[in-house]
């Protein structure tokens, strides 16, 4: 499912949001880091750093922020556990490399972002 960064994924029992990856999977259970989509409620961004507009992803449809408050390691390998504990795990359309970039970009600059997972979006930029 997830093989690369910008490859994105919606997991059911998280209200249908769409998450991205941006690192690509390593070790032996695949973990990687992605960030999930959602809508700005009422006009006012919780974190601006990185807005998404309707048509920049398909997914998309109304203005949308990169939520790196919820930032997350997930396991390539525990996706198919899922079922198990009532849940699903959707592919969707990869993001763009332009998109992808900017999402990485953010993730840089963003306050909401956990130190440690900036340091595994700058080994994955090599910066």
């Amino acid at each position: 499912m997830v093989r690369a960064p910008g490859d994105t994924f919606i997991v059911s029992f998280d209200g249908g949001h769409l998450w991205v990856a941006l690192t690509k999977p390593a070790g032996t259970n695949g973990t990687f880091l992605a960030v999930n989509f959602t809508s700005v409620k009422n006009e006012t961004p919780i974190d601006d750093t990185c807005l998404i507009a309707p048509g920049e992803h398909p997914w998309v449809r109304k203005k949308t922020e990169v939520y790196y408050m919820k930032a997350r390691e997930w396991q390539v390998a525990g996706f198919d556990s899922l079922a198990s504990y009532g849940g699903s795990c959707a592919p969707n359309k990869p993001a763009s490399k332009a998109l992808l970039l900017r999402i990485q970009e953010g993730a840089l600059k963003s306050p909401h972002m956990k130190e440690r997972f900036v340091d595994l979006v700058r080994k994955e930029l090599n910066r």
